[in-house]
Parts: C-alpha cells; sequence; structure tokens
C-alpha cells in the first residue's frame, strides 16, 4: 500500500482549509499569506501530494509555494471536483467537505491528472496582463450599454469612456513591450501574426502557451483551451457535440474572435466555403476555424516557418 499523503486545500481569499486522505479526523486552516503557507508547506513529508481547484489568483501563491518545494502540486478543474461530488452522493457543501472531497478525488484520479506546471514570470505578467485587459473591455461594453439611456450624463460619459480606453491602450503597449524584450518571443510572435485572422492579443496568449507547455499534438492544444468537441452517443443516440470549454473563457473569446476575422479574409475563404458547403451555422463555422488557427499555430510554433495560404483539396 501506497504512504503517499494526499492533501487538498479549499482556497479563499484569506484561508486555506486543508483536508488529507487517507481521512483525519480534523482539518487544518492556514491563513492564505506567504509566510503562513511557507510555515505549513514546511511541515509536510517529502513526496507529498497537494492539490487545489482553479480559483482565478487566490490559489497561485499555494501552488508556486508547493512546486518550488518539490511537492507534488495538481491544479483541477473545479467543474470536474462538482461531478465527482455529485456521483459520490455529497449532500452539502462546506469548505471542509470540499476540501475532503478533493483530497479523496486526487488520490484516486491522479494517474489521469495532469501535475502543475509554473509559468514563468514574463507568461505570468503576460497572462495577467490579457486578463485585466479582457476585464477592461468587457466593463467598457458594460457601462457604454448602461449609459445609453441616460442622456442626462452625456456631457460626463465621454470622460468615463476615454479613461477605460486608455487604460487598454496602456496595457497594449505593455504587452507589445514585454513581448519585444525576449528575442525568442517576439519572433514566435512574429511569426503568429502571419496568420489570416491572428492579431497582437491570439499572438502574445498562444506564445505564452507554447512556453509553458510542451503541447505534443495540436488535439492536446485545442482540448486545453476547451475548444474540442464532446460526443453525446449511446445505442441509438446520436446527440448533439458540444464543446468541453475547459479552458479559460477568454482564451475562446479571443480565438473565435480571430477566426471571426479570418473567415472574412482571402486566405481562409475557400476553407470557409467548404464548410458552408456543409449547411454549418456559422457559431459552427467560426468554432472550426479556430481550431484550424491552433493546429496551423502550433505547426508554425514547432517548424519555425511563416504561414502559408491553405489551398482547399476536392476529391
Amino acid at each position: 500500500m501506497s504512504n503517499v499523503r494526499y492533501f487538498a486545500a479549499d482556497v479563499s481569499k484569506c484561508e486555506l482549509v486543508i483536508a488529507v486522505y487517507p481521512e483525519a479526523a480534523e482539518v487544518v486552516r492556514v491563513a492564505n499569506t506567504a509566510a503562513a503557507t511557507t510555515a505549513w508547506l514546511d511541515t509536510l513529508p517529502a513526496g507529498s501530494v497537494i492539490a487545489m481547484e482553479a480559483t482565478g489568483t487566490y490559489h497561485r501563491r499555494l501552488a508556486a509555494l508547493a512546486h518550488e518545494r518539490g511537492l507534488m502540486v495538481y491544479v483541477v478543474n473545479p467543474r470536474d471536483v462538482y461531478y465527482y461530488a455529485r456521483a459520490m452522493g455529497a449532500r452539502g457543501k462546506t469548505d471542509v467537505t470540499d476540501a475532503r472531497l478533493l483530497a479523496r478525488y486526487v488520490a484516486h484520479e491522479q494517474a489521469h491528472l495532469h501535475r502543475y506546471v509554473p509559468p514563468s514570470p514574463r507568461s505570468e505578467q503576460l497572462t495577467t496582463l490579457l486578463e485585466r485587459r479582457a476585464l477592461l473591455v468587457r466593463t467598457r461594453q458594460a457601462l457604454k450599454q448602461s449609459l445609453a439611456e441616460l442622456p442626462a450624463l452625456d456631457a460626463e460619459k465621454p470622460t468615463a469612456l476615454h479613461a477605460l480606453e486608455a487604460l487598454i491602450k496602456a496595457i497594449d503597449r505593455q504587452l507589445a513591450q514585454l513581448n519585444g524584450s525576449d528575442p525568442p518571443t517576439a519572433q514566435l510572435v512574429t511569426r503568429l501574426r502571419t496568420i489570416s485572422g491572428v492579431g497582437p492579443l491570439v499572438a502574445t496568449l498562444l506564445a505564452a502557451l507554447f512556453q509553458r507547455f510542451a503541447f505534443h499534438h495540436a488535439d492536446a492544444l485545442i482540448a486545453y483551451v476547451g475548444l474540442d468537441p464532446r460526443p453525446d452517443e449511446s445505442g441509438q443516440h446520436q446527440g448533439r457535440r458540444r464543446l468541453s470549454k475547459r479552458g479559460h473563457p477568454e482564451w475562446r473569446r479571443l480565438l473565435v474572435a480571430a477566426a471571426m476575422s479570418a473567415a472574412r479574409s482571402r486566405a481562409w475563404r475557400d476553407y470557409v466555403a467548404h464548410q458552408r458547403g456543409k449547411a454549418l451555422p456559422a457559431t459552427a463555422i467560426h468554432v472550426i476555424l479556430a481550431r484550424k488557427l491552433l493546429r496551423v499555430a502550433l505547426a508554425l510554433h514547432k517548424n519555425g516557418q511563416e504561414f502559408v495560404a491553405p489551398q482547399l483539396q476536392t476529391a
């Protein structure tokens, strides 16, 4: 029997609620600060496994500190744990029960999980800037819509919108500066931008992903960002395929937006026409094209070449 101990933390802004598997009677509560987290990690035996759910930003400190100490770290998708809890018949939800369930999940499913790969400082900064930019874009759009029917604020509205636009442009400048500060990254971003439809944001995103993860094939990349279709078939039932949507939603939004731009370009005209010939709706075509863009981008990353418009092959 394995002597490995499995720890799981239910992470919040202020506190870590930690359970262990095989189950112990009590859980440990640790402040979610660098000092307290470090002190607790130093008490763990070598070879321990620690898991947490992805919680935006709150889990990142624990994951980084645990990885630095050579522990086996798993950052799991909350959706997977949710369905696991349903399968196990969980009848309630508290921080303690969540931590215990997560520890059990990792202990039983470790062979099917991917260990945490920490981003480089620059990659993490790029990701943070992209996330904040997306938040500003959503805020700008929401502000436009909410103030559209308030003519009494027409004089003040441009000031607020211009301030948001200035912040977005400042982030764009920082992204460009970060890309340019590293020659290999700058060259990769330049090659990726030769793909029709791929702009600076998507090229930056893909470069950060390629430098963090060693995707062995395009299907792994497509699955990582959640654009992989999941079948719904059983016996005579042939259900509708749906996207897994497992990755970051902002990444999918950027990639589909790039596909919408690519669909209007001459380089992808024949490819899009071929998909339309299958009587597919526009959304499905854009998703298919987004997957194609990912395949092309990974190929360019691996072979060091620039994009060449595809030639449609017909039977």
